[in-house]
């Protein structure tokens, strides 16, 4: 019997329309998976930026509480160290009845003054100290928040400042006038390990009652 070899497929030869629907679908694969891993990286990337810029906004926040803060806490420094000069209890430490004092009613005028500055430390915790200079450039008393409650630097250790930046720059104020030192880091007392703060000083005239001089009323604000 005779077979029509027309119909015969030898199967040593491949299908010329099979292999180009394999590779079209192969090809249509490969550029399914390229456009999800192009798509996956515009997503991530985007996701990305995004986190960035959220970090970017949430800083520059930060930064600019942080700077609101940090300028009314000088306010707050600025109004406090002027306060300090028209409190009764420091303009009575200026005037001619405590300064031609002697004994007992100098101890009293120099306690009276102790007292309120102790109790502004309470107030503002944030403080580290308080101290009045008289016009020759040493300390005439200071209080310290060093300890566990607020209190009275001991004579033994007040300093005299003639050479300091600090009295330079306050004996050219007029009533009413402020000056703020250059913040810088200090160690802190009675730490068991190294510890250090940043400070900034203001600085106020004092003057007697006929105008006079007296000093400098010094107040030390702990920036940390």
């Amino acid at each position: 019997m005779n077979i029509p070899l027309t119909n015969v497929s030898n199967p040593g030869e491949p299908r010329k329309g099979f292999g180009i629907r394999f590779k079209a679908m192969a090809l249509g694969t490969a550029l399914t998976l390229v456009a999800a891993a192009v798509g996956g990286a515009l997503v991530y990337h985007g996701a990305l930026l995004g986190l960035l810029n959220t970090q970017r906004t949430l800083l520059t926040r930060e930064a600019q509480s942080a700077e609101k803060i940090f300028s009314r806490n000088l306010d707050t420094l600025r109004r406090d160290v002027l306060l300090i000069s028209i409190l009764p209890a420091i303009t009575e430490f200026s005037s001619t009845m405590c300064t031609a004092a002697v004994d007992d009613d100098l101890l009293s005028c120099h306690n009276r003054a102790i007292q309120v500055l102790v109790a502004l430390l309470r107030a503002r915790t944030t403080y580290h100290q308080i101290a009045i200079i008289g016009s020759d450039g040493r300390e005439i008393l200071r209080v310290h928040n060093d300890g566990e409650y607020p209190a009275a630097v001991p004579d033994g250790q007040l300093h005299d400042l003639r050479a300091t930046p600090l009295f330079k720059a306050g004996s050219k104020l007029t009533e009413g006038q402020t000056w703020l030192s250059d913040a810088w880091n200090e160690q802190k007392a009675a730490t068991p390990q190294p510890a250090r703060r940043t400070l900034i000083r203001a600085v106020t005239p004092l003057f007697t009652t006929d105008g006079t001089q007296f000093g400098l009323a010094v107040v030390e604000l702990d920036l940390d």
